[in-house]
Parts: C-alpha cells; structure tokens; sequence
C-alpha cells in the first residue's frame, strides 16, 4: 500500500476512535471534552477545524518521530490539543493537563502519564537525535509542539 494512502488511512482511523472517545463525555467540561463530537458540537466550522487540528498533531509528532503505537502518543497528542484548545501557553502539565488525561483514560495517577510520555521522547530521542536540539523534557517538547502546531494551524484556516 503507499505509504501517502496509509498514512491518510491511519489518520481517517485516529479521527474515527478519537470521536468515538468524545462521545462518551459530558457537556460543559470545556471544549476539549466535546470538540471532536459532531452531536456535541454542530457547529461545522469548528468540527472541520478539529480535523485540520488532529491532522496537523499528527503531522508534527511524525516530524519528530514519535511513535504512533506507544501509549505516550496518544497522551502527548492529547496534551497538544489542551494546549492549543485553551490558546495559552502558560499552563502546568502535572496539575492541569495530565490530570484531564488521567480523567480521560481512567489512569489513577498522573505519574502513569508522565512516564509514558517521557518513555515516548526517550525512544524518539534515542533513534534521531539530529531531530533535537538536546534532549527534551516533556514540558519543553509539549509547548514547543503545541506553539508550532498553533502557528500551522493559524496558517492554514487563514488559507
């Protein structure tokens, strides 16, 4: 199969499982809880934004050679999203965003979190290193990626 038409095949099955996350949450826990559920959110300039958004984590987090099979994946990409959901920068990982992901996933401490996705950057960084300047805490990964998927995000909606 070409590797242009799986990845897109992969993509299409992120957005699907991703939705099917959302389904499940309740109203009015903040946009990152219904942002990928049509039913929750009709709004259709929003659903398309979302797609443009988790195709654009995707495409950074392959830049960057994470892993797509490993549970930090998923953890980091979540995290991305929050960050770039609350367009602020200034957040705290262990105290905000880790506990909305161990929320999510029924983890029981946000350690679980915090170690899969350092788990996730060691391998990466492992294998390319010439991809990083040196080698990244999870704070510093997760604001870098999300201030260039905000920036490629900004640019393609303005398209």
């Amino acid at each position: 199969m070409n590797a242009d038409l799986r990845g897109q095949q992969d993509l299409l099955l992120e957005i699907i499982r991703i939705m099917n996350d959302y389904s499940d949450q309740i109203k009015g826990k903040g946009s990152y809880f219904y942002a990928f559920n049509p039913s929750l959110n009709p709004d259709r300039e929003s659903y398309i934004r979302n797609i443009i958004l988790i195709d654009t984590i995707y495409d950074v987090l392959n830049e960057y050679n994470i892993n797509i099979k490993s549970q930090g994946y998923t953890f980091i990409k979540d995290a991305i999203c929050i960050i770039v959901d609350k367009k602020c920068l200034d957040v705290s990982l262990a105290k905000e965003i880790y506990l909305l992901i161990a929320k999510k996933y029924n983890v029981k401490g946000i350690n679980t979190i915090e170690h899969s996705i350092r788990n996730a950057l060691k391998a990466a960084y492992r294998k390319y290193p010439e991809r990083f300047s040196a080698k990244p805490t999870n704070k510093t990964f997760i604001l870098t990626a999300a201030q260039e998927v905000s920036s490629r995000l900004s640019k393609e909606l303005c398209a």
